[in-house]
């Protein structure tokens, strides 16, 4: 008997499928050479490895072996390398695929044919405060146009702090102050991955506010309660 209602379910065609039986939506899911499908095949490469949000550079090996400068690549005016590359010296001169995504301190490196290299790791002070790539970009720009100056402190935390300045000046004297572009800047700087969620420069306390006070009823006795309204 099931083995009757499944084939029946599966001879029976249905709207959900666009009017094609089970067997045959199954099939055309399947086929290879099918010309139209509802919903596309994707390479097999791109499913087991999508790379989705994902930029890419090919940056080029630096590097002096007679000055004792180690192999290194550069992005966005920051060195970035690691152990390996560090004594690669082969590979100075030669491009490296660079794959950029989420925290800018970190970069997934690969070699020309596509076999990975490793994870790149960015020097200075530029690693301690996690940060996107459009964010050192903003950051290097206020560095050309002089509006920072100092490059010995962290940069992400002077880019907030200067962020958070503009945004309390737009606010200040307004009833209904509203979210300004600063401000936009400013939480999505602090949201980048691998970032605390309350970073201790911008952290506050907000006391909580202090549940209602129950209501109390006063007892009254049999007699007062059965009393009539004008005598209570």
């Amino acid at each position: 008997m099931l083995d009757q209602l499944v084939a029946r379910h599966n001879s029976r065609r249905r709207r959900a499928l666009m009017m094609v039986t089970p067997n045959e939506a199954i099939a055309a899911d399947w086929a290879e050479n099918v010309r139209l499908q509802i919903v596309p095949q994707y390479p097999k490469a791109f499913v087991e490895n999508p790379c989705i949000a994902i930029e890419q550079e090919w940056p080029t090996v630096r590097g002096s072996r007679k000055n004792n400068r180690y192999p290194y690549v550069q992005l966005d005016e920051v060195e970035y390398t690691n152990d390996l590359l560090k004594q690669s010296w082969s590979l100075i001169g030669k491009k490296l695929s660079v794959h950029i995504r989420g925290d800018f301190r970190t970069v997934r490196a690969f070699r020309p044919e596509g076999t990975e290299f490793g994870v790149l790791y960015v020097n200075g002070i530029w690693a301690i405060s996690p940060h996107t790539r459009e964010t050192r970009k903003e950051i290097n720009k206020l560095y050309r146009e002089g509006v920072f100056r100092d490059r010995s402190v962290d940069p992400v935390a002077l880019y907030q702090q200067y962020l958070a300045g503009i945004a309390l000046q737009k606010s200040q004297g307004k009833r209904h102050p509203k979210i300004t572009r600063e401000a936009g800047k400013l939480a999505r700087s602090l949201s980048v991955q691998g970032s605390p969620n309350e970073p201790p420069d911008y952290s506050y306390t907000y006391q909580a506010p202090r549940p209602p006070t129950p209501a109390t009823v006063k007892p009254r006795g049999r007699r007062a309660y059965f009393a009539p309204a004008a005598q209570r």
